[in-house]
């Protein structure tokens, strides 16, 4: 049987998971959610399911967090008359 080419480490996982799109994480987020609401999971896949409902989420919330702040950034420069720039994320990660 052919292994999934799945991330090994928990590292690469949240990786994979933060480079979703918005809609992909909250599809995998509704989809976990589900699972648990079924209850048929065992105790060790609950948690790891709950694990990943938690970095799903997380995701999800720094998502909308880059859009408000672009929407920050581009109504604030609207109102002052100012030019339109792009927001860039990365820019203020170093």
């Amino acid at each position: 049987m052919a292994d999934k080419a799945e991330p090994k480490s928990v590292e690469e996982k949240s990786d994979a998971l933060a480079s979703l799109s918005f809609e992909a994480a909250l599809k995998q987020l509704e989809a976990v959610v589900n699972q648990l609401e079924k209850g048929e999971l065992s105790l060790e896949d609950s948690l790891k399911a709950f694990q990943e409902g938690t970095q799903l989420a997380a995701v999800c919330r720094h998502k909308l967090d880059e859009v408000q702040q672009s929407l920050q950034i581009l109504t604030q420069s609207a109102e002052d008359g100012h030019k339109l720039e792009p927001f860039h994320p990365e820019a203020g990660r170093d």
